[in-house]
Order: C-alpha cells, then sequence, then structure tokens
C-alpha cells in the first residue's frame, strides 16, 4: 500500500438530507470514511511499528509524532521509507495470491458514480461560519482555509507541490510539548522528484505579536537543518495574521535575517525571505496585503 494513494476522499453521510440510495454506508453514526486503493495489493499481515520506525530512522518525522490525532500527512521520503519495508517484508506474496487480500472495487465506484458536490470537502464551509466577519475565530479555521488558497497555486504564494500542517519542528521529545509548524511544504523542480524550496508559515488568526517572530525563526533554523542542510536560499517564511502593530513588522525586518556561506570556493550570502502578511475574509475569500 503506497501512503501516496491512502485518502481519496473524506465523505460525509449524516451532514445531508440524502435517500437510501445516495449514502455511501448505510450506517449513520459514521461520520467519516477514507477509501483507498491498495499498491500494489492488500497483505494479510501488518508490521509492528517499532521494526518500521527502525528500518529507516532518519526518514520518520511525522510517524514518530502521530498522537491524539485522526489522520497525518507524511512527505514523499517518509512514504518511500514505509513502501519500501512493507513491500521488503512481503515480497514473497507479490506473485501469489496467498496471505493478501482481493481489492473489491464495489464502494470506489458508488463513490465515483455519485453527483453531489456536496460531499467535496473544501473551505466554502469554513467562511460561511465566517460569515460577517473579516477574521476566523478560530486558528483552525484560518490554517485550513490558507491550505485551500494554496492548493490553488495562486500569488502572493505561487506554486508547492506538498503541503501540510502541524508538522513537528523540534528534537524528539513527550509529543505535547513538542513545536509544530503551521504549514509546511515544499516545491520540487518541474518534471523532476528534486526538492528546489521549502515552506514555512506561522499562522495567528488575530493580532501577531514579537513571539511569533521568534517562533517563525526557529522554525527557519529547523528546516535548514533538518531539511536544507545549510542552504537557507531554499526556504520561504511567511508570518500571516488578521492585525500587526509596526513595532512587530520593524521587529521582523530585525530578527529575519541569517547569514550563510555556500559553494566552494564560499560565498557569503544574507538571508532575509520572510514575508509578513495581513489577512481578511472577503466575500467569502482571502484576501492578502504584504506588510514591508
Amino acid at each position: 500500500m503506497n501512503v501516496n494513494f491512502l485518502i481519496l476522499k473524506m465523505q460525509i453521510n449524516h451532514i445531508y438530507d440524502l435517500n437510501e440510495y445516495d449514502k455511501i454506508i448505510e450506517n449513520d453514526s459514521i461520520r467519516f470514511i477514507c477509501t483507498f486503493k491498495p499498491d500494489p495489493i492488500f497483505f494479510m499481515d501488518g508490521l509492528d511499528m517499532d521494526y518500521v520506525l527502525q528500518s529507516n530512522p532518519s526518514a520518520f518525522k511525522m510517524l514518530r509524532a502521530f498522537w491524539k490525532l485522526s489522520f497525518i500527512k507524511i512527505d514523499d521520503i517518509e512514504d518511500k521509507a514505509l513502501f519500501d519495508i512493507i513491500l521488503k517484508e512481503n515480497e514473497e506474496f507479490l506473485a501469489e495470491y496467498s496471505d493478501k487480500i482481493e481489492f473489491n472495487p464495489i464502494l470506489h465506484t458508488k463513490i465515483q458514480n455519485l453527483e453531489k458536490q456536496d460531499y467535496e470537502l473544501d473551505a466554502s464551509k469554513i467562511f460561511e461560519v465566517a460569515k460577517n466577519e473579516t477574521m476566523f475565530k478560530r486558528e483552525m479555521g484560518l490554517e485550513s482555509a490558507l491550505i485551500s488558497y494554496l492548493m490553488k497555486n495562486e500569488e502572493p504564494f505561487g506554486r508547492w507541490d506538498y503541503l501540510s500542517h502541524q508538522v513537528v519542528a523540534s528534537p524528539f521529545k513527550p509529543i505535547d510539548y513538542m513545536d509544530k509548524m503551521d504549514i509546511f511544504g515544499y516545491r520540487k523542480v518541474p518534471k523532476y522528484s528534486t526538492i528546489s524550496k521549502y515552506l514555512v508559515m506561522e499562522l495567528k488568526r488575530d493580532k501577531v505579536s514579537k513571539e511569533v517572530v521568534n517562533q517563525i525563526m526557529k522554525y527557519v533554523d529547523w528546516i535548514n537543518q533538518e531539511y536544507s542542510h545549510g542552504d537557507f536560499d531554499m526556504i520561504d517564511a511567511y508570518i500571516i495574521g488578521h492585525d500587526f502593530d509596526s513595532e512587530v513588522v520593524e521587529y521582523s525586518k530585525e530578527i529575519g535575517i541569517r547569514f550563510f556561506s555556500k559553494n566552494k570556493p564560499a560565498i557569503n550570502k544574507k538571508w532575509s525571505r520572510l514575508r509578513i502578511l495581513k489577512y481578511k475574509i472577503e466575500n467569502s475569500k482571502l484576501i492578502f496585503q504584504e506588510l514591508k
């Protein structure tokens, strides 16, 4: 099972007034279902998680922090590491039908034939809750709406090939005390699997304080250490909030700088790619204004 294909759709039965034919499953008490296709097949026996994590320790980040969560999204490196160990341990079953489950496409076909757009989850429902407001009532609302916006590859953020939220950004310790980036992502060189840029965002639904600037720069340093390996040029950072004091913007100019060297012979460079954006809700859309 390739994790890239894990979650194809999330569906809701009971929120909408549906007849029995339109319901995906008959049990009204089940709010969400996730469907996925096997790649290459379903295997009967699972693997112990300790064994999985030990198979490639440096690749696993989010799986180690899978705690008090319903779902997680892992990046390409972690996905491949998980796929590799599952496939390697089940290689003998690939050519035969023992110890594997045959895929039944009935449920998938039923979902694909449904024409109700209400089943598709997007940020529109979040904006309905925020009706007549210029800002979100909860941080998760802004987070969800911004992820939806980023998926459209529009300005001022441009194209990103991988996006996730609440990605761990500290050495391993008790999960409740780990730092987590509000939004993390990366961009690949077009037509290749090579990562060229990393994205980090810190979000505040209301007013932004100086502490937020310190926090995102801590994340920038984490990405530089764990992902870009000394190349700050690969990192784009954003603080997004509804309101800013002028002193916070000035503070970001002072703190949001890093000096580093790259290439051989060494070239001394300055990183200053921290951008400050003010958001507001207008006509059920996110509007951004960059503060300089």
